[in-house]
């Protein structure tokens, strides 16, 4: 039970955190002076707005190296880290300015250090990740007397079971289920802090997503606010990754506004990522939980009506995990979509 309290304080502290930034944003957006709608027009919305094909890309690097024990931090004194990368290719089509889809072909690969029972061993996992379909429909689109601009977008879609599970099975073989890998030296029991499912590319599942944004603005000022959540099924192996959701959102301003060919804006952007433990046969996966809340800027910029880019740093200010498990020290999304 003080476990479950104390996971449930971290996500509604997490939450509040969220919130204020987005409350902040919608203050700011209130108050600033307007601009030509233009500016509003590109970069956080302009990929919904025209009408064709779309083609992208989009990656995610993320460090891990910090070693926390039920949100505490403890030595990693045998230098385990997981340094994972994510590239996504994006192919997707609108049919007009409120229907389109997309498909989304993730690469995936991961240097490792883990401790074994025969010492720490490196290694590379690599190959293709797990297939996401999505479509998406604008709920709401407003424009104001006062250049302002609202608009709402829903989401939905499925993740195919395309990535290699294979490391799953191994989840079985730790000794104590999910705990890590336990093994005895000099007469003292260890337990690393790099798990299989940390390091399989695929889920072996099917699972279903669920996804809301926001943006709204007024002149140069924006604020933006995205909801997804992941509805997991059992997949290989009887394993079961924990249903996770995710909040992102922040204010942001435009730097460039009326007819001009380069757009750029700058957002600051906190996220709250809370995802529950994972199961295999129906027990509880220790070291498969974690609550986190990300902070840090995100760069924007389009160019005419065709490209459209951002880069974002999220370093973590808030980590809750459950078990013995790394836990990420900063991650570094970009990407990039032409849209034909």
């Amino acid at each position: 039970m003080d476990k479950e309290k104390k996971r449930i304080s971290i996500l509604t502290r997490a939450l509040f955190t969220v919130l204020a930034v987005t409350a902040a944003g919608l203050a700011t957006a209130a108050g600033a002076y307007a601009c030509d709608l233009c500016s509003v027009y590109t970069t956080v919305a302009m990929e919904q707005i025209k009408a064709g094909p779309r083609v992208g890309l989009a990656t995610q690097f993320s460090s891990f190296k910090s070693l926390r024990e039920a949100g505490e931090e403890v030595d990693n004194d045998a230098g385990e880290m997981l340094r994972s990368s994510i590239t996504q290719l994006l192919v997707g089509y609108n049919f007009n300015t409120s229907w389109g889809v997309q498909a989304s072909v993730p690469w995936i690969e991961r240097r490792f250090r883990q401790e074994t029972e025969t010492g720490t061993t490196s290694g590379r996992e690599d190959g293709l990740g797990d297939i996401a379909l999505t479509g998406r429909w604008v709920a709401l689109d407003n424009i104001g007397e006062n250049q302002t601009m609202l608009r709402a977008t829903l989401r939905g879609g499925i993740k195919l079971p395309t990535g290699d599970s294979d490391r799953l099975a191994e989840e079985q073989h730790g000794g104590e289920l999910g705990a890590g890998v336990r093994f005895s030296s000099h007469d003292e029991v260890h337990e690393g802090g790099l798990h299989e499912h940390d390091l399989a590319l695929g889920t072996g599942s099917i699972d279903y997503l669920l996804g809301a944004d926001l943006f709204a603005s007024r002149g140069r000022a924006f604020v933006s606010l995205a909801v997804d959540y992941s509805l997991r099924t059992e997949g290989d192996h009887d394993y079961r990754y924990a249903d996770d959701l995710t909040v992102s959102a922040g204010p942001g301003v435009f730097f460039t506004h009326g007819p001009t060919e380069h757009r750029m804006a700058m957002q600051l952007v906190a996220t709250m990522q809370s995802k529950g433990q994972d199961t295999q046969a129906g027990e509880k996966v220790a070291g498969s939980a974690l609550t986190a809340v990300y902070l840090g800027p995100r760069i924007l910029y389009s160019w005419r009506t065709s490209l459209v880019a951002h880069l974002e740093l999220d370093l973590p200010t808030v980590l809750n995990n459950s078990g013995l498990s790394l836990v990420p020290d900063y991650r570094l999304r970009a990407g990039l979509t032409w849209l034909l």
